[in-house]
């Protein structure tokens, strides 16, 4: 992740990699995928497997529009929202407050 300058506020590869048309969506697909299958041997639970895989569909949809997909892809982070998905299940904490963001 990087900050940027002045703001708090901070944006991954897949925001930059976004700003490829086409190639840069696809490419960010890859470790959203890794993260899904890592969780699935990982014993999540099938509607929990979903919801992180609609949140990829989103980010990807969403992020295939052009420049506005930048911006999304910044603030959504479907990622890192399936990785806290995948913690609190393996410590035991409800996702409510997760899927509330």
């Amino acid at each position: 992740m990087f900050r940027i300058p002045g703001t708090r506020f901070r944006v991954g590869y897949d925001a930059i990699a976004g700003l490829l048309p086409g190639i840069g969506d696809a490419a960010a697909m890859v470790p959203a995928v890794v993260i899904i299958v890592e969780s699935y041997r990982m014993g999540l639970p099938g509607h929990k497997l979903a919801r992180q895989a609609i949140n990829v569909a989103v980010d990807t949809t969403i992020g295939s529009i052009p420049v506005l997909g930048s911006f999304f892809d910044a603030w959504y982070k479907s990622n890192l929202r399936n990785v806290d998905i995948l913690r609190s299940h393996l410590e035991g904490v409800s996702t409510d407050v997760i899927d509330a963001r």
